[in-house]
């Protein structure tokens, strides 16, 4: 298969998937605070923030064994395939143990986190149980990085969404019977393992080479770049963390659990949009990585222009529907008692679109093993956050929290990431780039405006009143947004090929 078809197949099978286990999620949320209480789902979000910071010790190693794999599948050498499986099992089998070591030492400090809750044997038996599961993770899941190199990303996510939506159902079902947290979270480790071991059994058949090489050992120099390229994945990981990961666990702090598992409901929609625009951008990931491989810089670069429009395009769409329908949705799912402040919602929004716009840069950079030329940045950007959310998160609760992300990302990644794309991979200057994104943003922001007037004329209440305002929302968001691009170099390329294909 082509790289085209190959992207075109992760794509189609990545929404597919990815929209059932959402529906399935929010259904699980339902039941889940039905018989829980918000408070558990905002223990949920805080443990699995927790787990998060400690899964830092996997260093990025996934990352790195994603872009070292790319040269010899494309070279078909087994050989140097192997060595580098049988490097990483032996690491990530290592990381398993550190991150269960780390999790026991934290045990003592939970309490710091659980302010306003009492601390009892069955909420350690909780955290130790999302402690196991992580642990588990990483026993077979380190054969997945070779199907994501290999343009088989579509395979992964076949699997993890097929067993995830049969575990949410007995979960459901042990919800309802039981209404044990315990229980829950015993079915989730089951879940993790049965779906790590199957697709581990998938690669070794895909890849029955493997089982012949497991004595191979990598070279020094890949090593040495491994090691590069590892240290500076995991300065973007401690990044990413502090920026995204901390939120949750700085409301428990300076407001309640309860705000953390309102906050978790809107987390859960907009970590679900995300799972499958992330999946869309890392479905294409290998494609580019193998286009850097063997094509011309420039034209990876016309690629990118293409990928970035395609990224505004699902990004600023959805951010448009998220501001007209998000507290709607909330309400008709589980009620009007868990809304969150509309400034918290419109801040939720903003992050949600800044990281989407990010995309197609990181995809390009991680594609093309820029990981080291902007180590610094995450650092940089996680003390900025930190010390910006704790001061406004002092001051203004929740929405401070948000806001200190927003200027975060607005003062280091914004720029310094296309910096280096720009400089390092496609050597072209960067002024356009960001013409370009204050243009698209512009036309957001344009389009938001005659959307929300309209809508405000519709009918609010009931199914069938959220069902024609989604509908309206989504045909004037997308009318506006094309109306608006009509004259966007990037765009008149794809509406040619949109001619081409109907003429045919």
């Amino acid at each position: 298969m082509s790289r085209t078809a190959k992207s075109i197949k992760n794509i189609k099978v990545a929404v597919i998937s990815q929209a059932s286990v959402i529906l399935m999620s929010f259904i699980l949320r339902f039941f889940f605070l039905r018989h829980l209480g918000i408070e558990n789902v905002g223990i949920n979000g805080l443990f699995t923030n927790i787990i998060s910071m400690i899964s830092l010790t996997e260093l990025g190693l996934g990352a790195a064994l994603i872009y070292m794999m790319y040269k010899p599948l494309a070279n078909n050498d087994e050989f140097k395939i192997s060595a580098l499986m049988n490097y990483f099992k032996k690491r990530y089998h290592l990381i398993g143990l550190i991150i269960g070591l780390f999790g026991l030492i934290f045990v003592p400090f939970l309490d710091l986190f659980l302010s306003e809750t009492e601390i009892n044997i069955e909420l350690y038996m909780i955290y130790f149980l999302f402690l196991t599961n992580a642990c588990v993770s990483y026993v077979h899941s380190y054969k997945q990085a070779l199907l994501t190199a290999d343009q088989n990303q579509y395979i992964v996510n076949f699997y993890r969404s097929i067993f995830l939506i049969i575990f949410n159902i007995l979960q459901i079902i042990m919800l309802i019977i039981t209404e044990s947290f315990i229980i829950f979270m015993i079915l989730q480790i089951f879940l993790t393992f049965f779906t790590n071991y199957l697709l581990s059994r998938k690669v070794d058949n895909l890849y029955p080479y493997l089982k012949s090489n497991t004595c191979l050992t990598v070279e020094s120099n890949d090593a040495g770049e491994i090691k590069k390229n590892v240290k500076a994945m995991f300065l973007h990981k401690i990044g990413t963390f502090v920026v995204t990961g901390t939120d949750s666990i700085l409301i428990s702090i300076f407001v309640s659990i309860t705000v953390v598992g309102q906050y978790a409901n809107y987390l859960l929609i907009i970590a679900g949009l995300n799972s499958i625009f992330f999946l869309i951008f890392k479905s294409i990931t290998a494609s580019v990585g193998n286009l850097g491989a063997t094509a011309d810089v420039n034209v990876v670069y016309q690629n990118f222009k293409k990928v970035n429009l395609i990224g505004f395009l699902i990004f600023g769409f959805s951010s448009i529907c998220l501001y007209i329908l998000l507290d709607r949705f909330i309400i008709l799912w589980l009620g009007g008692d868990y809304i969150l402040p509309r400034t918290v919602v419109i801040l939720i929004i903003i992050n949600f679109y800044q990281m989407g716009m990010r995309q197609s840069t990181l995809t390009f950079r991680n594609s093309l093993g820029l990981f080291w030329y902007d180590r610094h940045k995450p650092l940089i950007e996680s003390v900025i956050n930190l010390i910006i959310s704790l001061l406004l998160g002092y001051y203004f609760g929740a929405a401070g929290i948000l806001l200190g992300t927003t200027i975060s990302t607005i003062l280091v990644p914004f720029w310094i990431e296309p910096y280096v794309l720009f400089k390092y991979g496609f050597k072209v200057k960067l002024q356009a780039f960001f013409i370009t994104y204050l243009k698209r943003t512009s036309i957001l922001i344009i389009s938001l405006i005659p959307v929300r007037f309209i809508i405000s004329f519709l009918p609010e209440y009931g199914l069938l009143s959220f069902i024609l305002i989604v509908l309206t929302t989504c045909f004037l968001a997308g009318t506006f947004i094309i109306l608006l691009l009509v004259n966007d170099p990037e765009f008149k390329f794809f509406k040619r090929l949109l001619l081409r294909k109907i003429k045919r």
